[in-house]
């Protein structure tokens, strides 16, 4: 008891729990996760934002939603169905630069998953990878 908990201020402990652990007893964030008060600190700036030759940032919010209906079949009863609908919502979050002329670039974009993780996406193609 006193090598597990006491010596070494308990890293023994630390890492016979880290090594017996299931995955889902830890949180490990993504590569790319940024918190919500930073997103809105950078939505927030970028509304803010005036070029030299007068563009403007604007920010645009979509929702994509994914439904499954899910079927489960009692065996205690004459074949009765329970029918449920799960649902997963990703919020697309994306800051273009608009320019005078009518010219729309994209600036700055991220995803908020169904877990609630918000990730930074670069590039045109939008790729990530979880």
């Amino acid at each position: 008891m006193y090598y597990l908990r006491i010596h070494l201020n308990g890293r023994l402990m630390d890492i016979y729990v880290r090594l017996t652990g299931k995955n889902s007893d830890f949180f490990v964030p993504h590569d790319l996760e940024i918190s919500h008060a930073e997103l809105d600190f950078i939505v927030t700036k970028g509304e803010q934002w005036r070029g030299e030759e007068g563009e403007r940032r604007k920010t645009a919010i979509y929702d994509y939603i994914w439904e499954e209906e899910i079927t489960e079949e009692w065996e205690d009863t004459k074949s009765r169905d329970v029918r449920r609908l799960q649902m997963d919502v990703t919020t697309h979050i994306s800051i273009h630069t608009l320019h005078l002329d009518g010219l729309r670039e994209l600036y700055r974009h991220f995803l908020r998953l169904s877990d609630g993780a918000i990730l930074e996406v670069f590039g045109e193609a939008g790729y990530i990878v979880l």
